[in-house]
């Protein structure tokens, strides 16, 4: 949905909805806040990276970048993250980009893919939680915060869950036809495998077969 489309929303939670119905998926989102008095403005968002305080938990800096306009009036952008790592923040003087010179108002915009985070469809109803909770630093945005998991992440935990599943459901079967019947380990492979990757993975499919 294009800024537009979004602004001419006025139930969200039918849009939420519609989305679980058809278990959509979203693959990107933009989530935005406008400080129109610039309280948080282009100068917080350097002291922040300057104290670290957009570095991920490993302690890691991601990427900044800084276009000035060496204060003719034009705007200021301030870029933290990288697309292509499924995560950028945008701090601009929106106010001045309009063409007003003299506006204080800063938009703090993230753009997020699904590449490399999951998306929940939830994040329509509470994008402001979403946008704070997007760096430890924007609790000013919202003191509660909701996060996105890595796909990374997700995965791991989509594989405890299915392997402590598995072990509750078939674990005991399977030590039966190791230990009692004196299957092979590829043996009980053939057996009880089947062609394909469980859904809840997400994982791209390796020499074609269905997902399971």
């Amino acid at each position: 949905m294009s800024g537009n489309g979004c602004t001419a929303t006025k139930d969200w939670n039918a849009v939420y909805k519609l989305l679980e119905e058809l278990k959509a998926n979203i693959t990107r989102v933009d989530l935005a806040h406008d400080d129109f008095l610039g309280q948080y403005n282009i100068k917080t968002a350097l002291d922040f990276h300057a104290n670290g305080q957009f570095n991920s938990t490993h302690g890691r800096p991601p990427k900044a970048k800084l276009i000035d306009d060496f204060n003719s009036g034009a705007g200021k952008t301030f870029y933290i993250g990288n697309r292509k790592n499924g995560k950028l923040l945008r701090v601009y003087e929106k106010g001045k980009q309009l063409g007003d010179p003299n506006s204080n108002w800063t938009r703090w915009e993230l753009e997020l893919h699904s590449a490399s985070y999951y998306i929940p469809n939830i994040v329509i109803i509470y994008p402001g939680l979403y946008l704070a909770g997007s760096f430890a630093c924007l609790n000013w945005i919202n003191a509660d915060q909701l996060h996105f998991e890595s796909t990374k992440q997700k995965q791991t935990i989509s594989f405890d869950v299915l392997k402590k599943s598995c072990r509750n459901s078939y674990g005991k079967l399977i030590w039966t036809m190791k230990n009692i019947l004196e299957f092979t380990s590829d043996e009980i492979i053939a057996e009880l495998s089947k062609e394909g990757i469980p859904t809840r993975m997400n994982l791209p499919v390796v020499g074609g077969g269905d997902a399971i």
